[in-house]
């Protein structure tokens, strides 16, 4: 069965709220539990997302809702890949990470770069079956994403050479061509969307070289442990990020609510290479990305959601994570 990360499903209730449709309406319409949605680790079926995208589409009365909700994407939609490709050298080192690590979003698409003298085609195909009754949804929303995305690592309003669909043209085409800067071609013989190749190699100004060697070795872990549901580290990983706002997520707390002794539950995890304290720094860490990119808190919040007792010692900590303080992070990081 191919899955999404739950990031991306949390991703379609803002614009969806935005439309006026509410996220218990698009949950019961699609038999989605939010407690499911709670914990970023969590994968649901591609399907589901594609018939939440159609859901989301038709009782917000826009026909073109999937290119509105492309154009909402953040890094953290994407997890942590999402860090990873806004933190690379030039747009076409950001593809090739996407491409080398697109199993961590999910894994009902695939890519691939046809690379010509002037001009690079990126053409996604679709893996599961099950979404092919809601490629149009899934498509639109995707290249409008992929186009912001470009949009925002290099800060300015670029546009594709050509953008082609495989599916019926919309009754109303003004959004795509306003959006893509073109009139898109549908009835194609696949999806495909042309950039010059200047803008794929353009630099990308708010990449943090030692963040981005950092995000890549943890989307390698991440991708290897994709596979492995059921390794003690994950479940702890679940269990830390339910208690860490309540400052509450301690060994001796987490073992209990697994059942195991704490000395049998460190001896697990580090018979998979980890301990509880370098855990409960991934979860600190992530957590604090996130917010430090939305930029809703003030670093002393964060500080203090996260348990730390000063934000002083939040910084020093922060810093040791990535390689800079947590407001340079967010200067970097602004989108």
């Amino acid at each position: 069965m191919k899955t999404v990360t739950v990031s991306l499903v949390n991703s379609v209730f803002y614009p969806a709220s935005q439309k006026g449709v509410g996220k218990q309406m698009l949950l019961n319409a699609v038999g989605l539990d939010e407690r499911i949605l709670a914990l970023p680790d969590n994968r649901v079926p591609c399907v589901q997302f594609s018939r939440l995208l159609e859901a989301a589409t038709e009782l917000s009365g826009d026909s073109n809702f999937p290119i509105y909700y492309g154009t909402h994407v953040q890094p953290a939609s994407l997890s942590t890949l999402g860090y990873l490709i806004y933190n690379s050298p030039t747009v076409r080192h950001a593809y090739f990470k996407a491409l080398q690590y697109n199993r961590i979003v999910g894994d009902g698409l695939t890519y691939d770069l046809h690379e010509q003298a002037e001009t690079s085609t990126v053409t996604v195909n679709i893996l599961d079956d099950e979404m092919l009754p809601y490629k149009r949804f899934v498509m639109e929303g995707h290249f409008s994403l992929t186009l912001t995305m470009m949009r925002q690592l290099l800060r300015q309003d670029v546009m594709p050479e050509a953008v082609y669909f495989a599916h019926e043209p919309p009754e109303n085409s003004d959004d795509f061509e306003d959006l893509f800067g073109c009139k898109p071609v549908f009835n194609a013989k696949g999806y495909h969307m042309t950039f010059a190749n200047a803008i794929l190699d353009e630099s990308i100004a708010q990449a943090n070289p030692s963040l981005y060697q950092m995000l890549d070795q943890h989307a390698a872990e991440i991708l290897k442990n994709i596979d492995q549901p059921d390794v003690v580290s994950k479940t702890v990983l679940k269990h830390i990020f339910e208690l860490v706002h309540s400052n509450q997520a301690t060994l001796d707390a987490v073992a209990e609510r697994m059942g195991l002794g704490v000395r049998t539950l460190q001896r697990k995890l580090n018979e998979e290479g980890n301990s509880f304290n370098g855990l409960l720094s991934e979860v600190k860490k992530e957590i604090a990305v996130r917010h430090l990119t939305g930029n809703r808190l003030s670093i002393s919040e964060i500080s203090y959601l996260l348990g730390f007792a000063e934000p002083s010692v939040f910084h020093r900590s922060f810093k040791k994570w990535t390689g800079c303080t947590p407001s340079d992070f967010r200067r970097q990081n602004a989108i």
